[in-house]
């Protein structure tokens, strides 16, 4: 409840800030089905998993159409995903639905499926710097505080974004260390089987910008735990390797581990 309440302040004040209505609408669409079970059944079949392959486009839309109705509103926008150049991506919005469903007098618009999530955080920070004001980014799906966590791959994938695009993540609603960012290479490359979609369609251009900014963001005080990312091919996760010095300190730390153990066991004895 805290945490929604932090999400819905976080709303109301940006609606406010740029003169905006904002409305909430409330349901149980994530609860009157059994997601698990759906996953169990079709999962293999979608290669996907039920919410993502098929439920929240529609559900999201289907939620706005009392409101569109009542407010006689024509056109409504759904934000895009993914985006051409990912080629054939399972999505349960995509273009190829969202824009063919109709109610009342409404018609919906999946919008901004031209640009890759890179050109999406560099529109937004281009619109910043001409406003010379900054907004406070909502992105994690992780936590329940309604903050940023600063420690999944979505919190880490924005935040890699806004330092290839010359910004610090701080402004926008991260709260980070140097330590933390270390971490972020050791986390992706743990996850990378988990993450490999999200690796080839997103990261894939962060590094590419990364390349082309190098100059610039060596300026950033997170160069350095960041640069991994401009020599790494996203396009092959499974190619993806943590440092050497890394690797070699795992395997010294799970020796010592491994003798503390066995010395416990000989005293036991």
């Amino acid at each position: 409840i805290e945490g929604w309440n932090l999400v819905y302040t976080g709303v109301k004040e940006t609606a406010k800030k740029y003169c905006l209505n904002s409305a909430v609408i409330h349901s149980s669409f994530r609860e009157f089905d059994n997601e698990g079970l759906l996953n169990k059944f079709f999962s293999s079949q979608l290669k996907d998993d039920w919410w993502h392959g098929v439920k929240h486009g529609i559900s999201l839309l289907g939620h706005v159409a009392p409101y569109a109705w009542i407010h006689q509103i024509n056109n409504m926008y759904i934000a895009a995903t993914n985006c051409y150049a990912d080629g054939k991506v399972r999505c349960a919005s995509n273009p190829i639905i969202d824009n063919y469903v109709r109610f009342a007098s409404c018609r919906v618009v999946h919008d901004g499926f031209e640009y890759n999530r890179q050109e999406k955080v560099h529109n937004l920070v281009k619109f910043c710097n001409e406003k010379h004001d900054y907004i406070h980014l909502h992105v994690c799906w992780q936590s329940q505080s309604g903050t940023n966590c600063c420690c999944c791959e979505k919190c880490y994938r924005t935040i890699a974004e806004l330092i290839v695009e010359g910004e610090n993540p701080e402004n926008y609603g991260f709260e980070i260390t140097k330590k933390s960012m270390k971490q972020m290479r050791t986390f992706i490359i743990d996850n990378k089987a988990k993450y490999s979609q999200d690796l080839k369609n997103h990261w894939k251009y962060t590094s590419q910008i990364a390349k082309l900014n190098e100059k610039n963001i060596k300026k950033n005080k997170y160069y350095k735990e960041i640069k991994w990312i401009i020599n790494s091919d996203f396009n092959h996760p499974e190619s993806l390797c943590l440092p050497i010095t890394t690797i070699l300190y795992r395997k010294m730390y799970s020796m010592i581990y491994r003798l503390k153990c066995l010395l416990k066991s000989v005293r036991l004895i």
